[in-house]
């Protein structure tokens, strides 16, 4: 366990030099969009995700029969709710300058960016079907229950939305000086 931690430890830190001022400066292999210019992709995304985030937190407030105590509407809410800030802290480590990421970087955040969309669709569609059960079950079927749903919705489509604006674009690996080879 330690000798791998090691090296890729200095894997990581094989990818940068020291420069003349004494800061370090990253060499390692860069990842380019292929198809269109990045940071109008990253607005965009980062747009998706502060409205789906707003769509959460009124989610969170609707006082719906689901959110005022079943646990099967509350626990896939909170789920998905954990992974949006988690989405929303790898798009904050992919805000380089200029139009590339470096390769730890790509590795880390933009491969799973499609994966967290999944799964927060995944536990938003799971507290709908929750909301509009116990709603059901319980015969409060109200206009809170509605927005609700409402809002649970708009999130899937932001998501959607998100995820298929992240695939859409095509991502080159551009070798830098340093390899991880070297």
């Amino acid at each position: 366990m330690t000798e791998r931690k090691t090296s890729r430890r200095s894997r990581y830190l094989g990818q940068f030099t020291k420069g003349p001022d004494g800061a370090y400066i990253y060499e390692g292999d860069r990842y380019i969009p292929r198809n269109t210019e990045w940071k109008p992709v990253k607005r965009e995304l980062c747009l998706y995700l502060a409205a789906a985030a707003v769509c959460v937190i009124a989610a969170g407030v609707i006082p719906s029969a689901g959110m005022i105590g079943a646990w099967y509407v509350i626990l896939p809410y909170a789920l998905a709710a954990v992974l949006l800030i988690l989405l929303g802290i790898r798009m904050i480590q992919v805000t380089e300058d200029g139009g590339s990421v470096h390769a730890y970087t790509y590795e880390k955040t933009i491969n799973w960016f499609g994966f967290y969309a999944v799964c927060i669709t995944v536990c938003i569609c799971a507290a709908m079907a929750g909301e509009l059960a116990c709603s059901l079950l319980t015969g409060q079927f109200t206009a809170w229950t509605a927005a609700a749903a409402g809002v649970y919705a708009v999130i899937i489509l932001l998501m959607m939305r998100f995820r298929r604006r992240n695939a859409s674009v095509q991502w080159e690996k551009q070798p830098g000086r340093k390899t991880e080879g070297k």
